[in-house]
């Protein structure tokens, strides 16, 4: 019951917060409105009530505009993100060590014999998949976004086949696109634990063999 209660108002104030942007502007439009509304006379006849409703009024109308804006700019961005996507990777020399603001095919990159990349240094660029990295050795990942990603934390030591393996890499900025990135749990907190990214990986219970 209580548990149920958490949940339903859980959900309501995670609605609320996220058409903030909207409800903010919009109500401070609309107190501005009323109180400007005083100086109206034909509002100012019906006092307070007068008032109230051309903030209220003010508020509906500001409201709607923000959120008609709201979906045309989402629309906007997600045909600019698909005819971007649409388009090839950025010819690259896979022998640079440094690559900057570049989109990248990461199977493009991966050595053809053992599927790795070593040492590279990627600022500001788009890493595309589809997919499977192995994150080994000492690399480090500052600022970087995901899209459509998914990480699966490994057993240590354990070799994961069907893979390209970025090791000593750095990413700097930039975003990583459709990959499932599997990482050791040292690799993962270092780098990812305090953002909050979250897992698919399932490890079975301590007992469950046991169990079985």
């Amino acid at each position: 019951m209580g548990s149920s209660i958490f949940d339903k108002w859980g959900g309501r104030v995670s609605n609320l917060v996220t058409v903030w942007p909207v409800l903010v502007p919009a109500g401070a439009v609309g107190i501005v409105m009323g109180w400007l509304a005083k100086s109206v006379a034909q509002i100012n006849q019906f006092g307070p009530f007068g008032w109230c409703f051309a903030g209220l009024l003010s508020f509906l109308v500001t409201a709607l505009a923000l959120y008609a804006l709201s979906g045309v700019w989402g629309r906007w961005i997600i045909a600019k993100a698909a005819k971007r996507n649409a388009m090839p990777p950025d010819s690259i020399n896979p022998l640079e060590m440094e690559f900057h603001r570049r989109r990248i095919k990461l199977l493009a990159l991966a050595h053809p014999i053992d599927s790795r990349i070593r040492g590279k240094r990627f600022i500001d660029c788009e890493l595309e998949g589809p997919a499977n990295i192995v994150l080994v050795g000492h690399g480090v990942f500052r600022g970087c976004g995901f899209l459509n990603c998914d990480f699966v934390i490994h057993r240590q030591p354990v070799h994961v086949q069907n893979c390209v393996v970025l090791e000593d890499c750095e990413v700097i900025g930039g975003e990583i696109h459709r990959c499932t990135i599997f990482v050791d749990q040292d690799f993962f907190d270092a780098n990812f634990g305090p953002k909050g990214v979250p897992l698919v990986s399932y490890e079975r219970p301590p007992n469950a063999e046991n169990a079985a």
